[in-house]
């Protein structure tokens, strides 16, 4: 009796074990899914940050281009 016992025991913690390291693969596997979205939006912003920064430069640019032909064009 007691061998079994000590069997089903055994089994039960092996069980448990086993649903632990399937439980950490997917968290891991769903960690990383998140750290690659994460990336992706990250780059995205920066590449809008940068997008954003040179069209107001360009902007700046026209602005003061403006500015020079109409006062070159005062009489």
């Amino acid at each position: 009796i007691n061998k079994c016992l000590s069997f089903t025991l055994l089994q039960n913690k092996l069980c448990n074990l086993t649903s632990l390291i399937t439980f950490d693969i997917r968290t891991y596997s769903s960690l990383i899914s998140l750290l690659k979205e994460l990336g992706n939006f990250l780059a995205l912003t920066t590449f809008d940050i940068s997008r954003y920064s040179s069209l107001t430069l360009l902007s700046n640019e026209l602005c003061n281009l403006t500015s020079l032909i109409l006062a070159g064009a005062q009489p």
